[in-house]
Parts: structure tokens; C-alpha cells; sequence
């Protein structure tokens, strides 16, 4: 997040390709493990403008 960033929005810039351990759990950053898997009803493509997400300070 940077102060360029509207507030209330968060971007990922870039992703990494799914990389499962044995549970299933993703450890490589693939962003699609956070969207869904249905297709947008306008484009037929992924909808990843529609993700609601928490961020907290560590």
C-alpha cells in the first residue's frame, strides 16, 4: 500500500504461480486462490476487482 492509493483499496501488483504444500495451502502467492473461480457475467473473465479484504498492522 502507498500513499498514492485511494483509501479503502488494496493492489496486488504481481503474483507467482500455485505452489501447494500437502494440506492444499498455497505458498507460492498465486493471486487466484483468492478470487473465485466463476467467470465475471460481462466479460466471461476472472473478477478480480470484487475481493473484500482485511489488512492489519504487524
Amino acid at each position: 500500500m502507498t500513499p498514492r492509493m485511494m483509501p479503502g483499496v488494496v493492489a496486488l501488483g504481481e503474483g507467482a504461480w500455485y505452489d501447494p504444500d500437502a494440506k492444499r495451502v498455497d505458498k507460492g502467492g498465486c493471486i487466484n486462490v483468492l478470487t473465485t473461480q466463476r467467470p465475471s457475467p460481462l466479460a466471461k473473465g476472472n473478477p478480480s476487482h470484487t475481493n473484500l479484504v482485511q489488512v492489519e498492522k504487524v
